[in-house]
């Protein structure tokens, strides 16, 4: 029987279960109420009706701390036409004044503040300091948006080391209208300067390039924590059934892409798995080969002998687990990217992982050797769960998607270690444990300042 004291957990996060960060935040939130805790979130978008979860703006605090909020600061003439000029010098807009009463929007006031993503409009950066001082404040990076001037990732920019300013692309996400990269980085190298938090990410990638960044003075504590992936919801199962509900052909070979914004996704690299697709078409004599683009529009496309068909974006997360069962390969292109949990769950599902090796995703894939061992694949076949290739690598692409499907009793075994390794490493019970026992640690540790 657990004896330990329970704990006050508050998160932050851009929405509470839409994205692959919200969906860390929110398998962390039923963990922790499973596990007795006191649990809440405070998002910037609420789409669930859990009264846990609190709108983090002036409505979402309570009444009388809001309309002091909207007085200082948040409505005046003035406020907005300053807003407007500072987007118009590309400035990252931080005047979100619920931030202020962050604290007091649960009921209880938390033991701990875990802040997911705080980009996308809703949180001020700036009260980052007077908020580790009162409250231990552990931030979970899911991209690289605190390392630098605007963006969730640089896509080859080391600018971000050396303080950013002549942004070679303004419009990745969070786009700025203004080159006032090299501005915003002087702002958060201070506003960290003053700060004292803890530091996750669920990849050594990533952690390498948090303590090569502007983040690192303000860290008191880091750790490695992979994200975990329920396995009860993707898991294998009945394959037929699946391409029934689906209306696909039994003998097809179905590959499987998911992303947000498929074909537009400035992050992924859609037009690769398009052009390695059609390669393989070109030669393949075998059964129907169906390209499953999940999170896409529009009508079935033809691409030499292969098809590919769009299945819109949905939060329908049983809809999702039956695509994944209904896959025999799921193929990740990315040109950036953390620890996606597209990934994950194929994993889970017993869906070997064709990638190239983008973030952290030589983390998440245990790469089969072809002919011998790369810097990316050195993994047999007992234990392989897929295959990795360079970033951009179309003939290296190609040639994996062929050599993957060419062996159906290799590809099954694949898909069996991919399973059993998910179930090893991406345990969400796992998840949970280790930020758990960091929490109770943390607090015994921390001292206001």
């Amino acid at each position: 029987m657990n004896t330990e004291k329970a704990l006050k957990i508050l998160q932050v996060s851009t929405t509470d279960r839409i994205g692959g960060a919200a969906g860390d935040c929110w398998s962390l939130h039923r963990a922790w109420l499973e596990r007795g805790h006191d649990a809440w979130i405070a998002t910037g978008v609420k789409s669930c009706d859990d009264p846990r979860v609190m709108l983090l703006s002036p409505e979402g605090v309570r009444p009388g701390l809001a309309r002091r909020l909207d007085a200082r600061s948040g409505l005046s003439a003035m406020a907005r036409l300053q807003r407007r000029v500072g987007q118009w010098m590309g400035r990252e807009d931080f005047a979100f004044p619920a931030t202020a009463g962050l604290l007091q929007v649960p009921p209880e006031r938390p033991d701990v503040v875990h802040c997911h993503n705080l980009h996308g409009g809703y949180f001020d950066l700036r009260r980052l300091p007077e908020l580790s001082a009162e409250r231990p404040v552990v931030l979970t990076l899911h991209d690289s948006w605190l390392l630098g001037g605007h963006c969730a990732h640089p896509l080859g920019c080391a600018r971000w080391e050396t303080g950013c300013g002549s942004c070679p692309d303004l419009s990745i996400y969070p786009p700025v209208l203004r080159d006032g990269t090299a501005g915003n980085a002087r702002r958060k190298r201070d506003i960290f300067a003053r700060s004292r938090v803890y530091v996750a990410t669920p990849c050594a990638w990533l952690m390498e390039r948090v303590q090569r960044s502007m983040l690192a003075p303000a860290i008191v504590e880091s750790r490695i924590i992979p994200y975990g992936v329920s396995p009860d919801l993707f898991h294998p199962g009945d394959r037929a059934q699946a391409r029934e509900a689906l209306g696909i052909a039994q003998d097809a070979r179905v590959l499987l892409f998911s992303s947000f914004m498929v074909r537009n996704n400035p992050f992924r690299d859609f037009a690769l798995l398009r052009d390695a697709l059609l390669e393989l078409a070109r030669e393949w004599t075998g059964a129907p080969l169906i390209l499953l683009a999940l999170g896409g529009e529009g009508a079935e496309e033809q691409v030499g002998k292969a098809t590919i068909r769009y299945l819109p974006f949905t939060d329908d997360r049983e809809f999702v687990a039956g695509v994944y069962r209904a896959a025999d390969l799921y193929l990740h292109a990315a040109l950036m990217d953390t620890f996606p949990n597209a990934v994950l769950e194929a994993l889970a599902s017993g869906t070997p992982v064709l990638a190239t090796a983008a973030g952290g995703i030589a983390e998440q894939v245990r790469g089969l050797v072809v002919d011998h061992p790369d810097g990316l694949n050195d993994a047999g076949a007992d234990a392989a769960t897929g295959h990795l290739t360079p970033i951009g690598d179309l003939a290296a692409f190609s040639r994996g998607l062929r050599v993957l499907l060419e062996d159906g009793e290799r590809l099954a075994q694949l898909g069996r270690n991919a399973r059993r390794d998910a179930l090893d490493r991406f345990a969400p019970a796992r998840e949970a444990d280790e930020y758990e026992s960091w929490y109770r640690k943390i607090l015994k540790e921390w001292r206001p300042t």
